[in-house]
């Protein structure tokens, strides 16, 4: 019982599969924050979250789940919710609009976003603050699956700087 007064739990990059969220959510059910970077439970796993009545903050990450994992958070008390592996697809924006208590949304793929996606992400009414990451106009800066912006200058052109993006692991280029 000592371990219902825990508040916040990161299991960032911990590969917690379906039981170990099952037996998470089952014994800590007061927590209002939780990372789950990198987490490997599915779908099925992801019913658990329900149970986070009290839940505000959530990092989550599914390599092995699908955008419609989100369906499970919609009844929570969500203020923040920060998306990766994949979540952070336009499928898994269209679902953040039935989260009416979200205030700030952080999307870690911006490579992954289309300008559909990026309407959907637009649209969230709700929110105060949204951050995209992967996004950089620094050809020195990009990482891999970065979206390079390559703005014209007074001094120089983005565009000559594209190629030193690309080899830095850009993904996209826009210019």
């Amino acid at each position: 019982t000592g371990w219902t007064k825990i508040t916040r739990v990161s299991h960032r990059g911990n590969k917690i599969d379906d039981e170990g969220i099952k037996q998470l959510c089952d014994h800590l059910p007061n927590l209002e924050s939780i990372s789950l970077a990198h987490a490997k439970f599915t779908d099925a796993g992801a019913v658990h979250l329900a149970k986070l009545k009290k839940l505000k903050g959530l990092e989550l990450g599914l390599a092995s789940g699908t955008p419609a994992a989100l369906n499970n958070l919609t009844a929570l008390p969500l203020e923040y919710l920060q998306l990766g592996d994949g979540l952070d697809s336009p499928e898994g924006i269209a679902v953040l609009k039935n989260i009416p208590t979200l205030k700030r949304v952080t999307l870690t793929g911006a490579a992954r976003l289309d300008d559909a996606g990026l309407a959907l992400a637009a649209d969230l009414k709700q929110l105060e603050q949204l951050e995209i990451g992967g996004l950089c106009a620094d050809s020195r800066k990009a990482k891999p699956g970065d979206v390079f912006f390559a703005l014209a200058g007074s001094k120089s052109d983005g565009l000559n700087f594209a190629a030193d993006a690309v080899a830095r692991g850009a993904a996209v280029i826009v210019g």
